[in-house]
């Protein structure tokens, strides 16, 4: 027997929308529409399940209509002043240039790219800028090559376009300040998944401790695994670390940030007295803390800035793959860890 074609009517009872807002989501018309971005996900998703073919030369794509959409796919339990940052930086770059697209958040969990393989369509988004992905999104993507405009957000694929921030520089920035501050015993806060940023952030620390001469690198630094998403366990783990010298520890995840401020307060330690803390990212919260704290600062503006300027050139060479953006991240002191005294 022959399968019975599925028609857009079977597409919207599945999404549980209206044909005709099915219609405008599968021909690229939902931002000029402001279909909500979970309607369009549910129209898409639905499309893709039950294998929708448009008849004819109807089917339309974002990237032909007026505006189109630009998504940034970035992980739901993201801090939200680096990621509002990021979203400003884009904002500037389309105003500025006056281009016909918009911008939208979209949240996702991080690991869970393959499963969402049908949202990287034409008919979802004109371009994508994908953040903080792991390996397992990576190897999807290095798998599979999306038919649309992409840029990946501080992680690097074969031919896929990147803006990165050098952060083996941005760990021996950490390093070498603390060296400075006259601290000799560190602890260096590492998490469970082990992604390719905190790793060069952790190497680029002790790199900058070996280089100096002053320290052994490998016997004054206590690598403690603390992890971000369980309280418990981060607060048994700070309290292994080793506190009968002044110790200077080094924050690679800003999710072990308020667990380390803890971990101060219940030892009873002085910051910056007893322990000196710095942590990887800037985050707006950091300068409101008591003691303020300490940062290794990500031009987030200036990099989703650059973000949408490759999404531009990329939907206007679409041969256009291995392009690189390297930025450079900044030391921001505060009460946490001062300035050296000279």
């Amino acid at each position: 027997m022959r399968r019975k074609r599925t028609t857009l009517k079977d597409v919207a009872d599945a999404a549980r929308v209206s044909p005709t807002t099915a219609s405008l989501v599968l021909g690229g018309r939902a931002e000029e529409y402001r279909i909500h971005v979970d309607t369009r996900r549910r129209v898409v998703e639905a499309a893709e399940r039950l294998g929708y073919v448009p008849s004819g030369n109807t089917r339309r794509t974002a990237a032909s209509q007026s505006p189109p959409m630009w998504a940034v796919l970035a992980p739901s339990d993201l801090e939200a002043g680096p990621i509002n940052s990021f979203m400003r930086g884009m904002s500037r770059y389309i105003r500025e240039q006056a281009i016909p697209v918009t911008s939208s958040l979209i949240p996702f969990e991080q690991g869970s790219l393959a499963a969402r393989a049908q949202w990287l369509r034409p008919t979802f988004a004109a371009g994508f800028v994908l953040v903080g992905l792991n390996d397992a999104d990576l190897r999807f993507l290095e798998k599979e090559r999306p038919d649309v405009p992409l840029v990946l957000y501080n992680r690097s694929a074969r031919q896929y376009a990147s803006v990165m921030v050098d952060d083996y520089a941005g760990g021996g920035l950490a390093g070498k300040h603390l060296l400075e501050r006259g601290l000799r015993h560190f602890a260096l806060l590492m998490t469970p998944q082990v992604s390719s940023s905190i790793s060069m952030r952790a190497t680029g620390f002790v790199d900058a401790l070996r280089t100096s001469g002053r320290v052994d690198a490998e016997k004054s630094v206590q690598r403690v695994l603390v992890d971000p998403s369980d309280d418990d366990q981060m607060d048994t783990a700070l309290d292994t670390i080793s506190t009968d010298d002044s110790v200077g520890v080094f924050v690679l995840h800003d999710g072990q940030t308020a667990a380390t401020l803890r971990w101060a307060a219940r030892r009873g330690l002085g910051v910056p007295e007893d322990a000196e803390i710095v942590v990887y990212g800037d985050a707006a919260s950091h300068r409101s803390t008591v003691p303020t704290l300490t940062s290794v600062a990500i031009p987030s503006e200036e990099m989703g800035y650059e973000c949408a300027q490759t999404l531009r050139h990329l939907a206007a060479s679409p041969t256009l793959t291995d392009v690189r953006r390297t930025f450079q991240a900044a030391l921001v002191l505060r009460d946490s860890s001062p300035a050296p005294a000279r």
